[in-house]
């Protein structure tokens, strides 16, 4: 009995594996250009054609051609590509589209560079903007709050690979920026401990920073 529900086990994952394999399949054979080059297929999938149409006109703006067109970012049959890794891609198009007032694309972008990223600083750079958008929302969103606070934890528990990597490329990229915005929500909240506790925290990493 045992054997055989290992097996049914097995036969299950592997129906699993061959059908995300065969969607993966149908999805590089749809889309092309810069989408299919940074293997992006997936995340391209799960947006509007409303948000695929934003991003299509950021990156007319960045390739700077008044003849672009804007389908060659993902048409089949596109060969348009980027200098640029597909975290670094995500973390440029998720700034101009905050600077566009496109918020929640934003944040969906950034927390796609966020899970592919390679290196902490992208990681970093991708928590900063999305900082961004909810303390420019938190005052009159309380998710945006719970997600300010939630974005400033997970970029400060990283700080110390920022610095090392700074001392290994001899670049500091560091924004303690979140230490600022947390103090600020913790002392609107009336949360003193908390807020005593981030200031220490923010006045010990600027002292070796």
């Amino acid at each position: 009995m045992v054997v055989q529900k290992r097996g049914g086990q097995m036969s299950l994952i592997n129906l699993f594996k061959s059908k995300n394999n065969e969607m993966n399949q149908q999805l590089s054979i749809k889309y092309g250009g810069i989408i299919r080059q940074l293997n992006l297929e997936e995340f391209w999938e799960t947006l509007s054609e409303k948000e695929k149409n934003i991003v299509r006109q950021v990156c007319k703006r960045s390739y700077g051609f008044s003849s672009f067109n804007l389908h060659q970012v993902d048409s089949f049959d596109s060969d348009l590509t980027t200098r640029r890794d597909p975290s670094s891609f995500l973390l440029g198009i998720g700034i101009w589209t905050f600077e566009m007032g496109k918020y929640n694309l934003t944040e969906k972008i950034l927390l796609k560079a966020i899970e592919i990223a390679k290196d902490i600083s992208t990681v970093h750079a991708s928590y900063i903007w999305l900082i961004k958008i909810h303390d420019k929302l938190r005052k009159s969103n309380k998710n945006s709050i719970d997600k300010c606070i939630f974005y400033c934890n997970n970029d400060i528990a990283i700080v110390p690979l920022l610095i090392e990597e700074k001392d290994r490329t001899n670049k500091n990229n560091i924004n303690l920026f979140p230490f600022n915005v947390l103090v600020s929500i913790y002392k609107e909240l009336g949360k003193n401990d908390e807020c005593e506790n981030i200031q220490k925290l923010h006045q010990y990493y600027k002292s070796i920073i």
